[in-house]
């Protein structure tokens, strides 16, 4: 959007007459004053007194630009090499996660797909987390930091498991929780060097744009963010209450993480063991090719006469009816497939049921001559195929 401002501005000046230009610049020569004393003003509303004791109290932020930089180099990396599947292998996958990888709650914290995601997250983060980690201190901010995204990945786990979900949102929006927390702790008691409403109304064109862009574009998802929210406010409610003289004692602070980490360990329990769907997918389809080629070639025989019907009809029941049985067992094993997978799931289950059904009708019509069983069969194999070309 910047480069199409400076482009439509710089052709605009192209096509001014001279006249034009000169009453341009004596504008901008008249407005350059009016604009220092509009700089003045906003830096006198500044909250000077906030300002120094936040200097004092953490002069030097490490975590905020710590995960600002992992952030993008983690984007470097994923972009320098299309074929490695970070968000794959380290994002927030329900039968991934929930069977024995619980790290994929914090890794995937970490991990952006996309630009807009990963620049209106960081710009978000940067701008508050300055602030914040100045105010609690770099373990409070990291510790709540961290609960708000995994708690935001758990509701996540709960409400798409079979969605791959990456992203900052959820802990960015535990810092404002936060925030918020602060800033109620600071009104009740009403220090002069708590976050105040100024602070606030500097930081919300920022919030307002990261929440805009997040919770109107995830759908259900936006659950998960919201849950962050709530995660960052509850915990700055338990370790900030004397923010406004000192950063949050390290025992209430550990208090607090360990009953986030009690419930987040109640949470998690129910969403165990979610069966990974995807290969056994996978694997319908090729069977489905194997056999199929399988028995095309010992159709080419017969129809060349090396064999008779008798033999056809073994190829299909020795080759072809195993490995269509062995995928059907696997789908019933399947006893917990992730809620957006069970229709894929119950259509494999369809389609199997129907070409087994099929092949062995081909199997007796060959054996018997009978071309209306044939006939019939045909009929099952093709609803069954139906099937597998909705499955892929």
């Amino acid at each position: 959007m910047l480069i199409s401002l400076l482009l439509i501005a710089g052709l605009t000046w192209y096509v001014m007459t001279p006249p034009e230009r000169q009453r341009v610049v004596r504008g901008v020569a008249r407005w350059i004053p009016r604009a220092q004393v509009l700089t003045t003003l906003l830096r006198r509303d500044r909250d000077d007194l906030l300002d120094k004791m936040l200097r004092e109290r953490t002069p030097w932020p490490i975590v905020t630009p710590a995960i600002a930089v992992l952030n993008l180099a983690l984007f470097w990396w994923m972009g320098s090499d299309p074929n490695m599947p970070l968000a794959e292998s380290v994002g927030n996958f329900g039968p991934k996660t929930t069977n024995g990888e619980w790290w994929r709650l914090g890794t995937a914290m970490f991990v952006h797909v996309s630009v807009w995601q990963l620049v209106v997250s960081t710009t978000a983060f940067v701008q508050v987390g300055l602030v914040l980690e100045r105010l609690v201190g770099s373990t409070t901010f990291a510790g709540v930091y961290l609960a708000a995204g995994v708690f935001s990945g758990l509701v996540a786990l709960s409400i798409s498991p079979g969605l791959v979900t990456t992203g900052a949102s959820g802990a960015v929006f535990g810092l404002y929780g936060l925030l918020i927390a602060s800033w109620m702790w600071g009104a009740a008691q009403r220090a002069d060097t708590a976050v105040r409403l100024r602070t606030i109304k500097r930081l919300a064109p920022v919030a307002f744009i990261f929440s805009v862009a997040h919770l109107t574009t995830k759908g259900d998802l936006a659950a998960a963010d919201c849950m962050g929210l709530v995660t960052g406010f509850v915990c700055g409610v338990m370790t900030a209450r004397s923010v406004t003289v000192s950063k949050p004692p390290v025992r209430r602070l550990a208090t607090t993480l360990a009953a986030a980490a009690y419930l987040a360990i109640v949470a998690a329990v129910p969403l165990r063991g979610l069966s990974d769907v995807r290969p056994t997918l996978t694997n319908v389809a090729a069977i489905e090719a194997r056999t199929a080629a399988a028995y095309e070639a010992a159709l080419k025989q017969f129809r060349n006469g090396r064999i008779d019907r008798g033999e056809l009809a073994q190829v299909i029941e020795r080759d072809v009816l195993p490995e269509l049985q062995v995928v059907q067992f696997e789908l019933r094993a399947l006893d917990r497939p992730p809620r957006e997978h069970l229709p894929l799931v119950q259509t494999a289950e369809v389609y199997t049921i129907r070409r087994i059904e099929g092949w062995k009708l081909r199997a007796r019509a060959l054996r018997a001559g009978d071309s209306a069983l044939l006939r019939d069969a045909e009929a099952i194999e093709r609803a069954a195929l139906e099937r597998l070309r909705t499955l892929t």
